[in-house]
């Protein structure tokens, strides 16, 4: 039995129409942005900071296990 192979544009299709019927996401509704950053290591602590640079009434919440950062130099 052989597969029918199914062309990237038609794949395309199919999503687009399965994407028309999730919900709007909550930016769209006028909702105000909420982004959460999870591990607070550099690339957590940059993206964060980051992110509340380019547009400072996104709300950014990090969330860190460890209640202290430590960064350890290696010589």
């Amino acid at each position: 039995m052989t597969a029918k192979r199914t062309s990237r544009r038609d794949f395309l299709k199919t999503a687009a129409a399965g994407a028309a019927m999730l919900p709007l996401p909550a930016i769209a509704q006028g909702a105000p942005a909420r982004v959460v950053v999870v591990g607070g290591g550099f690339g957590g602590a940059t993206c964060a900071r980051f992110v509340k640079r380019i547009d400072p009434r996104i709300a950014v919440t990090l969330v860190e296990a460890n209640p202290r950062f430590t960064a350890w130099r290696v010589l």
